[in-house]
């Protein structure tokens, strides 16, 4: 087979829409790059209406656990987070060790069910007063059908008793706490749902986002990161997906754990990345199923979660490292790890993969009446 065989097609700054007449027919040679995050039940769709490409390629997941199923190579670059954290600059960071206030920190603000479980699990396991947090309240009910299917399988007797398990069903009880200052404007409130229901809401940036809330990754040793791994819909995706909410943590010197996550660990490792295993316990992200995942995230970690001193201790003993993954994710530790999986690829795909990487590179985009423009990537070598 030769690249003439080859057609693509490229969803960026479009929504998958099969529907779509731009769409064109595809088959085992057709190259498809998905941006942003995508879910399984919209590919069958755009499958059944298009056709199956022989090659995806992701620009912000990393590893798929069903993509094999479809007999379609897969290839995962992390193109959007390498975009993403060529907003911030090392230099605007301080090296000093900086002071360790409360255990740990999560940021929720979308309705998704691996979101919904932390907030169940802080409410069932952890202290509120020992969390710096911020939450939208609008998670506080939640369909738990796919949650109960999963706590009456045989293996999870007794992953919840029967007290934790009558308060996971409950409403959230975390109270709400939303950062908006006088120079901040919520943006957009997502009704995609159809149903009116909010699905989240928006500050309007990354980078404004982490000015208004770097305090509680810096004043916390531990992130509690629910990553994208599911859809709004509350079906759970093994796959693996790096993105904002994994940069601010890095950035902020604190120890990752993936709640709901799959393989995430390993991948941050595998990227050259320190996930810390000798503090946190990460075996959580082998487990068959989310709540599985979502609870011994938790339960497993339970002393740094819990013990301001410890977690305070921890966090100096390890700030070389901690800065260590901070100079890394904002110097060329994803380009290089992006660049090695071009390298490893067929080579009839790589054209394709250095197209992706190059949509990327030098971008710019409008943002309350500004076009920003990225600093260029460092040239690799």
């Amino acid at each position: 087979m030769t690249l003439e065989f080859y057609s693509s097609y490229d969803t960026f700054g479009q929504y998958l829409d099969a529907s779509s007449k731009d769409w064109p027919i595809m088959n085992s040679n057709t190259v498809l790059h998905i941006y942003d995050c995508f879910w399984k039940e919209e590919l069958e769709k755009i499958f059944s209406i298009k056709g199956k490409p022989g090659v995806i390629i992701s620009d912000i997941m990393l590893d798929h656990a069903y993509m094999a199923d479809y007999n379609i190579d897969f290839y995962g670059l992390p193109c959007w987070l390498s975009r993403e954290k060529r907003l911030y600059s090392l230099a605007e960071f301080s090296d000093n060790i900086p002071v360790t206030e409360k255990c740990c920190n999560f940021m929720i603000n979308k309705k998704q069910a691996n979101r919904y479980a932390l907030l169940k699990l802080v409410d069932i396991f952890l202290n509120i007063d020992q969390i710096h947090y911020t939450y939208s309240g609008i998670a506080r009910n939640f369909d738990c059908t796919n949650y109960l299917t999963e706590l009456n399988l045989p293996h999870n007797n007794d992953l919840l008793n029967i007290e934790q398990r009558a308060e996971f069903l409950s409403e959230v009880q975390t109270p709400t706490h939303f950062f908006v200052t006088d120079d901040t404007q919520i943006d957009q409130i997502d009704t995609a749902n159809g149903d009116g229901s909010i699905n989240r809401v928006q500050f309007g940036g990354t980078r404004k986002t982490w000015n208004i809330i770097k305090e509680i990754f810096n004043k916390t040793s531990v992130a509690l990161i629910t990553e994208s791994t599911e859809s709004p819909l509350d079906r759970k995706e093994d796959v693996t997906v790096f993105t904002e909410k994994t940069l601010f943590p890095t950035m902020g010197l604190n120890f990752p754990i993936w709640v709901g996550g799959y393989k995430n660990a390993q991948l941050w490792t595998d990227m050259g990345f320190d996930a810390f295993d000798d503090v946190i316990d990460h075996s959580y992200q082998n487990y068959p199923t989310l709540i599985e995942r979502c609870v011994y995230a938790v339960k497993n970690n339970l002393q740094i979660l819990t013990d301001v001193n410890h977690a305070s201790v921890m966090r100096k003993r390890h700030h070389d490292r901690l800065l260590k993954n901070r100079e890394l994710i904002l110097s060329t530790t994803l380009e290089n790890y992006r660049d090695k999986i071009i390298a490893s690829a067929d080579p009839q795909h790589q054209p394709f993969l250095n197209n992706v990487k190059e949509k990327f590179n030098g971008l710019s985009w409008h943002h309350n009446g500004l076009t920003i423009t990225l600093p260029p990537e460092t040239i690799i070598v």
